[in-house]
């Protein structure tokens, strides 16, 4: 079977036909990797991110798959950092929500979302109401409702925003072994360099109008 690639070719996106960037980007992304994306606000971080989950379309380029020639929304799950008010929803069904499994969920066999959710190190919280969740509990079952949607590519923007140090650095651990331990492509705006560089093996650098793209140990 072909090995999943992403593929960027010579894109460039912004606002009002105007880019954000002075340069077209050009990269390779391939299953394993943990991308982060970094810099100041305004810089169009989210808007890249949209982008290469076709939910926004690019001023040029392209971006495709070795398996397909463009992607569409439904090929990414996507995390975000704001934290919609949902009462009287239990982890359970939050996981669910939105996938194929919904759907079918009384007929899964439960250790699949036991499973999941302890990779997510959140065993247990199955019956808890999404509403007593704390916000580092959340975006870990964000991130389990986005894993079981089985897609190659997991976008998330900011999903640390909120959160105290100790639980980005142990977000930022579970999604590094996310990435090696499912083989997915993570691709993460962050404003935690320190972090990134720990546990990201690839850096997006967006600075005075230009992107650059490092690998850990350059």
């Amino acid at each position: 079977m072909e090995k999943f690639n992403l593929h960027i070719q010579d894109l460039t996106w912004g606002y009002n036909g105007n880019a954000l960037l002075s340069h077209a980007f050009s990269t390779q992304v391939q299953l394993g990797d943990f991308v982060a994306l970094l810099g100041a606000n305004g810089t169009g971080k989210s808007t890249l991110l949209r982008v290469i989950g076709a939910i926004e379309k690019p001023l040029s380029g392209s971006i495709f798959s070795s398996i397909s020639s463009g992607v569409h929304p439904s090929e990414c799950a996507f995390v975000f950092a704001q934290r919609p008010l949902i009462p009287y929803l239990t982890v359970e069904k939050l996981v669910y929500l939105g996938t194929e499994s919904f759907l079918k969920q009384l007929d899964k066999d439960p250790r699949e979302i036991q499973s999941i959710l302890q990779k997510m190190k959140m065993e247990g919280y199955e019956k808890r109401y999404v509403d007593t969740l704390s916000d580092g509990e959340f975006q870990k079952v964000m991130i389990a409702r986005a894993l079981l949607q089985n897609k190659h590519i997991l976008i998330l923007d900011e999903p640390t925003a909120f959160l105290d140090y100790p639980s980005k650095k142990m977000l930022f651990e579970l999604l590094q072994n996310v990435a090696r331990e499912e083989q997915k492509i993570i691709i993460m705006s962050t404003h935690e360099p320190e972090l990134a560089y720990q546990y990201a093996n690839k850096f997006w650098e967006i600075e005075k109008g230009e992107l650059q793209e490092r690998k850990k140990g350059e």
